[in-house]
């Protein structure tokens, strides 16, 4: 596959341009090659800067081949992932990193591209970069970090059938989770390989089986965990924010005797002056934070497992209205972070 970012016909060139200049090499031909080709003008900045600009733009052709090819081979794939075996949305689905994903194994792959040549072309006044990627060598490079992915994997699924085991249901929720988050950038590396490998090659790890039984297991554990939350302080208000964000995860925010685990969130609230901003005009915004210590403990262990700490500041024309501000923007922090942040506690 050849990558060149631009059209420019043949007569463009001078006599003495390679033969890469015109979109293939037979120094490093198809298919155990990508080659990439990136330009800057040579009457801008100095020689240094040149070759830097032309081989960067190189190297971000063949990375964004590898990127756009990756993203849709797997958009399909990802919709399926979404959905129960009956073909229904399911009711919660985890979130693995999609773009991030490619975007870091895209930059590790540009680890392999090479510079082999440039060409200055007086005729257009533009030195020309030529990036190489030796397939087979980034595809074997990539198939053994996916290897250890795969290890990674069966470790942190060991741990939480392990905690799971033993009553410790939170940690055990982490532990899938980080492997269900790692299944993710291991679908998204299978996405890469393909595009690295001759067309027809088979993943090299079935993520699809590992993040449909993840998710199942995952959306499991959440069903089988309830909280009681208790809030004390002056903003007694994120007491809803906090249930809201542990419903929209899975998880009720309710304990109940009949649950198969309780847990408890004891939050501590504090709503503190912090002065004023001077708007001129005599106008004044007073500026208050508000802050919450949220304590997460096991009371069949009788055990503190962690505490998350929030805090989230407001401005506004009276004390009141900025109080009232900065609870309800702590509340939407807590909101939007509490689930992730509890699976993470360790």
């Amino acid at each position: 596959m050849v990558l060149v970012a631009f059209l420019i016909p043949t007569e463009a060139f001078s006599k003495s341009a390679p033969d890469w200049i015109y979109g293939s090499s037979k120094k490093y031909p198809e298919p155990r090659y990508f080659i990439g080709i990136g330009s800057s003008p040579i009457d801008r900045g100095g020689p240094k800067q040149q070759h830097e600009w032309a081989g960067d733009r190189a190297r971000a052709e063949i990375a964004k081949i590898i990127r756009s090819e990756v993203r849709v081979t797997s958009s399909a794939e990802r919709k399926v992932s979404g959905m129960d075996q009956n073909k229904r949305r399911k009711s919660w689905e985890g979130r693995s990193g999609y773009s991030e994903a490619i975007s870091v194994t895209a930059n590790e792959i540009l680890e392999g591209v090479e510079i082999k040549e440039y060409h200055s072309d007086k005729k257009s006044k533009t030195l020309y970069a030529l990036a190489v990627l030796d397939r087979h060598k980034a595809a074997k490079k990539l198939e053994q970090e996916i290897k250890s992915i795969k290890a990674s994997i069966a470790t942190k699924m060991e741990e939480g059938n392990s905690l799971q085991t033993t009553g410790s249901f939170l940690p055990a929720l982490g532990r899938y989770n980080d492997a269900l988050l790692l299944t993710g950038k291991a679908s998204e590396m299978n996405g890469v390989l393909s595009v690295l490998k001759p067309a027809g090659a088979s993943p090299f790890l079935d993520t699809a089986s590992y993040e449909a039984d993840l998710t199942r297991l995952i959306a499991q554990m959440r069903s089988l965990i309830r909280f009681d939350v208790t809030v004390e302080g002056p903003a007694l208000g994120v007491k809803g924010y906090i249930v809201n964000g542990l419903s929209k995860s899975g998880i009720t925010g309710a304990a109940s005797e009949s649950a198969p685990k309780n847990y408890i969130l004891n939050g501590l609230t504090d709503v503190t002056y912090k002065g004023t901003i001077d708007m001129g005009k005599d106008l004044s915004m007073h500026i208050y934070q508000a802050d919450i210590d949220i304590s997460v403990n096991d009371p069949a262990i009788g055990a503190t497992l962690g505490t998350l700490i929030y805090s989230a500041s407001a401005n506004e024309k009276t004390e009141e209205l900025a109080k009232k501000s900065a609870v309800r923007a702590l509340g939407n922090l807590i909101q939007k972070k509490i689930a992730d942040d509890i699976m993470n506690l360790r």
